[in-house]
């Protein structure tokens, strides 16, 4: 009965135990088990897609595969615990295994070791863990990285970043002091560039072992973990998970293999553990226990036999890569070397062995690598990126080297092993990208580049200086910000149908900056293809022609007006020299004629008519700014008076003039034909602002020693931006083609020449005022060619020996004819040369009378040649268009000029050497 029983109980206890793992099968094949992933490269990472990748979640996903447990995998920003204990996710792929995690998370067996350090600079003298205490450590931003670095330097700064690679930037540039995290996650970050050129780095080891890798679950998914952890090490008896280690970089081969052992033992205290407890619980059947053994060797010897197919296809593997790899003894002899080594150096398998370690460095580089190398016999790891390697043939190439201990299986250092990389093309191309970079950023040219839809990716701070946007006011942008509104449509619809079709456009734009005003611009814009032939974005080389542009047209207005000025000014010349021969005629045959003759009206007529031309001339050599400066005492009253009827007809009708003059006002020295230019170019100035509606005021009044002079207008006013620079040569606010920008500045320069001051007053929108003020004249003082003024002869017959020199024959006889008839003894001479002779002969001579422009010698050299021959000898100019105007040393007697003006200069200056 008592049997019945037991057998009865045992057969529940079996069946209980069948149905238990029964279920236990079917959820675990049933349930969508989560997975968690963050970025911890290259462990694991987000792929393109946003789907997991790196070795952890390529691995599970195939042991999941393989074991027909379905995954649903969650991006988890936050630390693996936290996501693992809040239950967000069951599983996580590769968790490191921490006594104080295991009440939170349950952990597989592990499967994989990770080994942990600090690198710091090689020149900070950092050499112990000790020495870190104190100092700023840039880590990783994980929990079990900051708390670890805490615990092994105390009292350090811990700084937590994104990326092993910005931590390791950050000690480049001495932002760190020493830089925590695993060897192969640090190892990664130096070929992707995060290490500056230059810097070297030592290493610190941790003073704990290398931490464990397992995968980490909910306890809720111990059945998963373990199923999941079970297929890993069916996938590493295999050598499957050796190849994956490589291929992602996780581990050498020498870490392949060991962890290969690893698993294998571990595969092997896991079968002791099931036969202990079958041993146990049959009580020790002898069938079981030697069914258990037979399994056993079976077992053992798949085993091997594994490992020793891995063994080969990692020597394949080994073999097929472009990476260099080689192993030596504790002697420095050479174990191993790949065909990739013997490519890169150009050196054979026994030439290599023969040479020795570092034989294909640089002699540079070469001391710096022996002494790293020799540390690594002594158990540590060195990592140099990058180093020069120069070839048996001569080839340069740049080198990034990793290098550490090798061992056995038992864990004992039988040599070292490294793996090196060509990196030469990923330096060239940093080199260009930099110089690349820093040219286009200090360009004088504005550089733009935007995408395919004109949205603005980069600018260069010529850009910003051009345009007034700063860079982060311009990116995500369309250029259309510095639109101007100045160029149509079809304009811009041509621009993008060129670049669209893959062709370069270069052409004009007419922009406005970020304050409003306007600028010109010479464009190209260029299309950039990707390695599909596809446009990928635009580049644009633009240059700011706004400054050339208008110094252009002001020089070919400068130009055209130079030219209109040299026209008027000729023509002048010659006007004035017929006009001196038909006025002197006319008023000499009026001298002659009786007033009831009937030709004396006919004369005054052609007299007046005469005068008038003469005015005419007197403007067109204003204009031309040719006319013979004659500054004189001026009555400032009676010149607006007279300027009156001028005014109203430059005003026009719409225009009304105020004039306003204070009784009794002395006079001003200055020349009245620039006097009048200074009025004319206000009033102009006025009536074009007002735009030929308003009132313009003239206001003349005395203040102290001064006489002062405000022309005002009712019109808009003088922007207070540009009032600075209104006096400026060719600067104008008018339309294009409508000015000149030279009326003010001539202005400026008649009233500081005549020493005076000039200033502009406005108010937005009340209009502008011109204030200018001049000296009171003294009445005693002469005119600017004489000290002092000589008395004028009295009248009556001038006995005097004259020398005329004129090269116009009609003038020269007029003036002839009028001084012989006042009694004087006239030499006449058609040029410098006759003069020359005439004043050799005759030396009596007490007056040189000359015109000034003539051909050859003019008057005026001809004056300073004789009377330093004959300093007795006076000099008085005729001129209707001086070359030098004030600039003249003698009197001129400006053309035309009447017989009664001729004789009494001629008068005025014999006087001064009676």
């Amino acid at each position: 009965m008592r049997k019945k029983i037991i057998g009865g109980l045992a057969l529940a206890a079996v069946l209980s135990s069948a149905a238990w793992w029964w279920h236990s099968r079917t959820i675990l094949h049933e349930r969508i088990w989560r997975v968690g992933w963050e970025e911890d490269p290259p462990n694991m990472f987000t792929a393109p897609g946003g789907k997991p990748g790196g070795f952890g979640p390529e691995l599970v996903i195939e042991a999941a595969r393989r074991a027909r447990i379905r995954l649903e995998w969650v991006y988890c920003p936050e630390s693996a615990e936290r996501a693992v204990r809040s239950g967000k996710v069951d599983l996580w792929p590769t968790m490191t295994v921490l006594r104080e995690r295991r009440a939170h998370v349950y952990f597989s067996t592990p499967y994989l070791n990770n080994y942990m350090k600090f690198v710091v600079r090689k020149e900070s003298g950092i050499r112990t863990v000790r020495d870190l205490r104190g100092r700023r450590i840039a880590v990783k931003d994980l929990p079990i990285n900051i708390a670890k670095t805490h615990e092994w330097a105390p009292g350090a700064a811990v700084i937590p970043v994104p990326t092993t690679k910005y931590a390791l930037e950050m000690l480049s540039d001495g932002k760190a002091e020493a830089v925590m995290g695993d060897d192969l996650t640090i190892s990664m970050a130096l070929m992707q560039g995060g290490l500056r050129q230059g810097v070297e780095l030592a290493e610190v080891e941790t003073p704990a072992p290398p931490f464990m890798l397992a995968i980490g679950a909910h306890h809720k998914a111990r059945a998963a973990a373990d199923a999941l952890r079970e297929e890993i090490g069916r996938m590493a008896a295999a050598g499957e998970i050796a190849r994956l280690l490589t291929r992602w970089g996780r581990a050498t081969i020498r870490d392949a293999h060991e962890m290969t052992v690893l698993m294998q033992a571990q595969q092997q205290v896991e079968r002791h553990r099931l036969a202990t407890a079958v041993l146990t619980a049959l009580l020790g059947i002898l069938l079981v226990l030697f069914a258990a053994y037979q399994h056993q060797r079976r077992a053992a010897a798949a085993s091997e036999k594994a490992r020793k197919e891995a063994q080969q296809r990692l020597e394949l593997v080994a073999d097929s890569l472009s990476e260099m790899i080689l192993a030596f003894d504790m002697e420095g002899r050479l174990l191993y070397c790949n065909p990739a080594a013997n490519r890169l150096t150009g050196r054979t398998t026994a030439e290599l062995a023969g040479e020795g370690f570092a034989c294909w460095a640089h002699p540079h580089e070469r001391e710096r690598l022996q002494k790293r190398w020799q540390k690594c016999f002594e158990g540590l790891e060195f990592h140099l990126a990058p180093y020069r390697l120069l070839s048996k043939n001569g080839e340069l190439r740049w080198m990034a080297a990793s290098w550490g201990p090798l061992r056995d299986e038992e864990g004992r250092q039988i040599g070292i092993r490294g793996s090196e990389r060509d990196i030469s093309e990923l330096m060239e191309a940093q080199d260009e990208a930099r110089r690349l970079a820093e040219a286009v950023r200090q360009t004088s040219d504005s550089v733009v580049m935007t995408d395919r839809n004109g949205s603005i990716l980069f600018v260069n701070p010529a850009f910003e200086r051009v345009t007034g946007y700063r860079r982060d006011e311009a990116l995500g942008r369309n250029p259309r910000i510095l639109k101007s509104g100045r160029q149509p449509r079809e304009f811009y619809e041509d621009l993008w149908r060129t670049i669209l079709s893959g062709k370069p456009w270069s052409g004009r734009f007419e922009n406005r900056r970020k304050d409003g005003s306007l600028f010109i611009e010479e464009c190209t814009i260029s299309p950039v293809f990707n390695q599909d032939s596809e446009i990928e974005y635009f580049v644009a080389v633009k240059r700011d022609i706004t400054r050339e542009i208008t110094l252009g047209e002001q020089v070919c207005q400068s130009q055209k007006m130079e030219s209109i000025g040299k026209l008027a000014g000729g023509l002048a010349h010659d006007f004035n020299n017929l006009l001196t021969v038909i006025n002197g005629n006319c008023q000499l045959a009026l001298m002659q004629t009786e007033a009831q003759h009937p030709a004396r009206a006919r004369l005054e007529a052609a007299l007046a008519a005469g005068a008038r031309a003469s005015e005419l001339t007197g403007r067109l050599l204003a204009f031309s700014r040719r006319q013979p400066v004659q500054r004189e005492s001026m009555d400032i009253a009676e010149a607006l008076e007279k300027m009156k009827p001028v005014l109203h007809s430059l005003l026009g009708e719409k225009c009304e003039l105020r004039l306003q003059v204070e009784p009794g006002l002395a006079p001003v020295r200055m020349d009245p034909s620039q006097f009048q230019q200074v009025i004319l170019n206000l009033c102009v100035n006025a009536r074009d602002a007002m735009q030929g509606q308003g009132a313009v005021e003239i206001v003349a009044r005395a203040e102290a020693d001064r006489i002062v002079l405000e022309v005002s207008d009712t019109g808009p006013g003088i922007p207070e931006e540009i009032r600075g620079q209104i006096f400026e040569p060719f600067f104008t606010t008018k339309p294009k083609g409508q000015g000149t920008g030279l009326g003010l500045s001539v202005v400026y320069g008649i009233v500081t020449q005549n020493e005076g001051s000039i200033e502009a007053r406005s108010e937005p929108g009340r209009g502008a005022c011109f204030r200018i003020e001049w000296p009171i004249a003294n009445e005693g003082a002469a005119r600017k060619h004489f000290s002092a003024e000589s008395p004028v002869a009295p009248e009556g017959a001038i006995h005097a020996e004259l020398l005329v020199v004129e090269d116009q024959a009609e003038v020269r006889k007029f003036v002839v004819t009028v001084l012989r008839a006042a009694g004087v003894r006239v030499h006449e001479a058609e040029d410098a040369e006759t003069a020359l002779r005439l004043a050799e002969a005759h030396p009596g001579i007490r007056l040189l009378l000359t015109d000034v422009s003539m051909p050859g010698m003019d008057g005026d050299e001809l004056a300073h040649a004789l009377t330093k021959r004959f300093p007795q000898m006076q000099v008085l100019l005729m001129s209707g268009y001086p070359r030098r105007g004030d600039a003249l040393a003698w009197p001129v007697l400006p053309k035309p000029f009447t017989p009664e003006r001729l004789t009494e200069e001629v008068r005025r200056v014999l006087a001064r050497t009676s």
